[in-house]
This record gives structure tokens, C-alpha cells and sequence, in this order.
């Protein structure tokens, strides 16, 4: 009998485990962008440059989706990261601090790492340093279709 109490357990855990499988993953709207910190040794940053970073003008900011090209779209989502003395975004240290769109918040966590800034710089240095970035995206609503006046 204990045999058979054993079988069966591990048969609905099994098909528990198979129900959890084809939920569909939880909408992710704030919180780290990675589960596991892929820096070994955070490093220090300087927490009020006399220069903060900046985005280059001479590197495009990767594209929004293209879900969110859609009339009457409006999201927001603002992210947290480290800029290095080189410019590039420390890996493992990217947040979403708000946002109002799982879609943006997927999209802010796959371009950040892409991009390349300008480094704050502080006493005359290039240093790495937070920032914190709003990325604002909006569709206007399309216009309603006039008919012409009836006669």
C-alpha cells in the first residue's frame, strides 16, 4: 500500500509540474533584468559626477517593438543601470524602476546592455557612475475618418 500512496504522489506532482509548464510566464514589469548577477565584483561608481552620462548622439537608441507601433499607444519605462568609465553598460546591473508595459520592460532589458553612452566624468576624469533614464514611447491615436457633409 505505501508502494502505491508513493506511485500516485509522484504522479500528480508530475502532472503538476506539467500544468506549471504551459502557464503562460508571468508579466514582467519592474525588478532586475537578470536573476543572477553576472558581474564577480560590482566595482564602485561615483554616485553625483560633476558630469553625468549622457546618450551619444552619434549611436542610435535601439528600436521600440514593433507591438507597440500601434495607434493610440502610449508606455513608459524607466531604467537603472551603471555606465562604465568606457561608456558601456555594466552587465547584471540593470533594473526596471517603473513601467507600464511588459513589452517595454523586455525591450529595455534586452537594448540597455546594447548601448554605449557618454561616461560622466569627475575632476576631469572619465568615471563610472548610475543612471537613471526615462523612455517614453507614443502613437498618436489615428484620426477618426470625416465623411464629406450630406446634401
Amino acid at each position: 500500500m505505501a508502494r502505491l500512496a508513493s506511485t500516485s504522489l509522484l504522479f500528480l506532482v508530475s502532472i503538476a509540474g506539467i500544468a506549471r509548464a504551459q502557464q503562460p510566464p508571468a508579466s514582467f514589469l519592474t525588478g532586475n533584468c537578470a536573476t543572477t548577477d553576472t558581474v564577480a565584483d560590482p566595482g564602485q561608481y561615483v554616485e553625483q559626477p560633476e558630469k553625468p552620462a549622457a546618450i551619444r548622439r552619434d549611436i542610435p537608441i535601439p528600436p521600440f517593438p514593433d507591438t507597440v507601433h500601434r495607434a493610440g499607444y502610449e508606455g513608459k519605462v524607466v531604467v537603472a543601470f551603471i555606465v562604465e568609465a568606457d561608456g558601456r553598460v555594466r552587465q547584471g546591473k540593470i533594473a526596471v524602476v517603473s513601467s507600464t508595459d511588459p513589452v517595454l520592460s523586455r525591450w529595455a532589458c534586452t537594448s540597455i546592455p546594447k548601448m554605449r553612452l557618454e561616461p560622466a566624468r569627475d575632476h576631469g576624469r572619465k568615471v563610472a557612475s548610475q543612471v537613471i533614464l526615462p523612455f517614453a514611447y507614443s502613437v498618436p491615436a489615428s484620426p477618426a475618418v470625416s465623411k464629406p457633409p450630406h446634401h
